[in-house]
């Protein structure tokens, strides 16, 4: 068996995007004239018994055994649909207006795309019990 065969189809992946990139700047630098990976295709799926899905009362169940930091984390994460750790850790109190129910969460990962910056959230009401109480326990100065 090759070394190749052992490796799961999501490493092989990843590894043939890092080898096509790490080319194509070569060639951007005119080291070599041609990516031998450009046309290197492996098929990856995500394969059915991996996936799970994780429902409310798992979660819930979850969060009633974490510590505050976390338990807003993973809130925001499942019940707001925002990424961990960029958008989570962008989230600034001056951002989160709970009388409108809404929050503006800034996106560094699509900033780069026009009007993509940033989103208008609304703050659902399984949220809002985890978000006040961050807020209500964070201390001045906290963000």
């Amino acid at each position: 068996m090759s070394a190749v065969n052992q490796l799961a189809a999501a490493t092989i992946n990843r590894r043939l995007k890092m080898a096509r990139m790490f080319f194509d700047y070569a060639k951007k630098l005119k080291l070599i004239s041609e990516n031998p990976f450009a046309e290197v295709n492996h098929k990856y799926r995500n394969p059915e018994e991996r996936r799970h899905y994780v429902s409310r009362e798992d979660i819930v169940m979850v969060l009633e055994h974490t510590n505050r930091d976390w338990r807003i984390i993973i809130a925001l994460a499942r019940f707001a649909g925002l990424r961990c750790p960029s958008e989570v850790f962008s989230l600034k109190w001056e951002f989160v207006d709970f009388a409108q129910k809404r929050m503006l969460v800034h996106s560094p990962k699509t900033e780069h795309l026009a009007n993509k910056s940033s989103r208008i959230m609304p703050i659902f009401s399984c949220l809002r019990p985890y978000l006040q109480d961050a807020f209500n326990s964070a201390k001045p100065g906290d963000i």
